[in-house]
């Protein structure tokens, strides 16, 4: 009877060691891919913000260049003109600030990259460790299998 039960539990741990090996590797696999998922949006949200920095610079230079312009065919305009309208200073603030805010979103975004890029091979690296352990308890259940039949 206590071979049948030792056979039966034996089963009943390979099993659970197989499960647990295959939940594992899901796991594992689960978790690359949603790295790599990150670091696409990342990836791609950083190049859309600086599109928008771009075309937000662009913009700006526009903006001081028909300024230059008119200045240079105005020499006699008032001392306000130069400057712009109370419109165009409330627009050239604004876009200064959306300027600032783009940057600082765009800076934590490259180091929120960085860190994943960084955490990528670490995760990696427990990977492989959990493989080589799940390995070597293989190899040990093996043996110990092997050891159980010699015993019978």
């Amino acid at each position: 009877m206590s071979i049948v039960s030792s056979k039966a539990t034996e089963r009943n741990c390979n099993m659970l060691f197989i499960r647990l090996v295959f939940d594992t590797q899901c796991l594992q696999q689960e978790r690359r891919e949603q790295a790599k998922q990150d670091l696409k949006g990342l990836e791609e949200t950083v190049a859309k913000e600086l599109q928008t920095l771009h075309n937000l610079r662009k913009l700006f230079v526009q903006d001081l260049q028909a300024r230059l312009k008119k200045s240079q065919k105005q020499p006699d305009a008032e001392e306000d003109d130069l400057g712009g309208s109370v419109a165009q200073k409330q627009k050239i603030s604004f876009l200064e600030n959306n300027l600032d805010q783009l940057t600082k979103v765009h800076k934590q975004l490259v180091r929120e990259n960085a860190d994943l890029r960084c955490e990528l091979p670490k995760l990696e690296k427990r990977l492989k460790a959990t493989m080589d352990r799940v390995k070597s308890l293989e190899q040990a259940l093996k043996e110990a299998k092997e050891s159980a039949m010699k015993e019978s």
